[in-house]
């Protein structure tokens, strides 16, 4: 009777953990504004989401560097951020500086899985958490196009010296 007990206490556990690896397999992600789905699915670990690292790199517009080796990962975007992960450390770096993590970067069926919030944000994106939905906005692109659109503004509105000078003699000539 005791053996019995104790099976159907694994078993009762077991189908408990079963709808919360499923609640994290439903994780959607928009990126913005535009659903990102990944071969390998998002994961909550200590109330922390994990993506798989190469795919979400590239997805924020970082290439990847892995060193099996040493188990690390180094994300490059643009000319100012480099990230540094190591497999099992809480310790990231970012251009140099450490930084603690809550949940260290992992191996997951094969496939290496990071921070989504922290490297998210130290790229410079912006992540929001809801019911199941996660949301990363960058600005980035607005504040290029309005520069750029300003750059346009003030090229276009230049005046030009030639048209200045003709200006002045033709103001001269009639007052």
């Amino acid at each position: 009777m005791n053996c019995f007990r104790k099976s159907f206490e694994i078993c009762h556990n077991f189908s408990i953990l079963i709808p919360l690896s499923a609640q994290a397999a439903n994780i959607t992600i928009t990126i913005n504004g535009q659903n990102v789905f990944f071969e390998q699915k998002p994961i909550i670990k200590n109330n922390i989401a994990l993506v798989p690292m190469r795919a979400f790199f590239e997805a924020l517009g970082a290439k990847v560097n892995w060193k099996e080796k040493t188990k690390t990962v180094t994300a490059f975007r643009g000319k100012i951020t480099t990230v540094q992960l190591i497999i099992g450390h809480k310790i990231a770096k970012v251009n140099g500086k450490n930084y603690e993590l809550i949940v260290a970067p992992q191996l997951i069926n094969g496939s290496t899985y990071v921070p989504l919030r922290f490297v998210g944000e130290v790229f410079g994106y912006k992540v929001i958490y809801e019911n199941g939905h996660i949301i990363i906005t960058s600005n980035q692109k607005t504040t290029e196009s309005l520069t750029t659109t300003f750059k346009n503004t003030v090229t276009e509105t230049k005046p030009e010296v030639g048209l200045l000078q003709r200006v002045n003699r033709f103001l001269r000539s009639r007052f």
